[in-house]
């Protein structure tokens, strides 16, 4: 296979499952891997891809937020997955603080509906799931409709979460990286996620591996904020022992009783 071709079809994969690992090219276009980097190398040169660790995602400018509904239907199998890992972390009597987020509302249709939870949220979509729930005391931050996210904002959600005490936060990130922490599409949305941080025991972010090491507009807090990282089987090994060596747990959802998990 030519250069070009290959070139020409690493950048479809890429654009197909929005990142590719190194590994995962090499196999699929039966080349070494030093080939793929040297491949990964030019196509960053050329800016049609961005080189993280490990492989290399699609290239999307870092102030551009997906709608709504297309990551809604993004990735829905993994999202399921990771959020019956984190549903079953929640135990009775719990107060939680659910953030915004399609994988954080895949969590709360995931919740046991026999557990008496207290739930405080700023995602619409997510306090929609909980009102089936009669055994979740359910608060919705107040302030003001974000509808690109469908969350609350401002200084009335600062103020109601100000007065929170959780057990644990859970939540998504529009990008988590080594470098640049937990990032989100809009600075609305990473005031509050901000605040839920200050307020909660225990951090828990649940996010697809295609947001790992992508860097989002918003700065939320440094990777070190995190406790558990749940994702799923296509986070590369390596990015797992980077994690770790920062202290935080890991769980790969979908693994059974083979879930990786770092003690921190």
């Amino acid at each position: 296979m030519l250069a070009q071709e290959r070139q020409r079809k690493i950048l479809e994969l890429v654009s197909k499952h929005k990142s590719a690992s190194i590994s995962r090219l090499a196999k699929e276009l039966e080349v070494s891997p030093m080939t793929i980097r040297r491949d990964l190398a030019k196509l960053t040169e050329e800016g049609k891809l961005e080189r993280v660790y490990g492989g290399a995602v699609s290239k999307i400018p870092v102030g551009y937020e997906p709608p709504y509904l297309t990551r809604e239907g993004e990735d829905v199998e993994e999202k399921r997955l990771i959020a019956q890992v984190a549903a079953s972390l929640i135990q009775e009597g719990d107060a939680l603080l659910l953030a915004t987020g399609t994988t954080v509302v895949e969590v709360a249709r995931a919740i046991d509906p026999d557990l008496n939870l207290t739930v405080v949220t700023s995602s619409l979509p997510v306090a929609m799931e909980l009102v089936a729930k009669p055994k979740v005391k359910l608060m919705l931050a107040g302030g003001l409709l974000r509808r690109e996210g469908l969350s609350t904002t401002g200084h009335i959600a600062e103020y109601c979460l100000g007065e929170i005490n959780a057990d644990k936060l859970i939540t998504s990130a529009a990008g988590l990286s080594l470098e640049e922490g937990i990032t989100e599409y809009s600075n609305e949305d990473a005031v509050v996620k901000r605040a839920m941080l200050d307020r909660a025991r225990e951090v828990i972010v649940v996010s697809h591996h295609s947001k790992l090491e992508r860097v989002a507009f918003a700065s939320v807090a440094p990777l070190e904020k995190i406790d558990l990282l749940i994702t799923d089987s296509g986070i590369e090994p390596e990015l797992v022992e980077l994690y770790q060596e920062r202290e935080i747990k890991v769980v790969i959802a979908g693994r059974g009783d083979e879930d990786e998990r770092a003690t921190k």
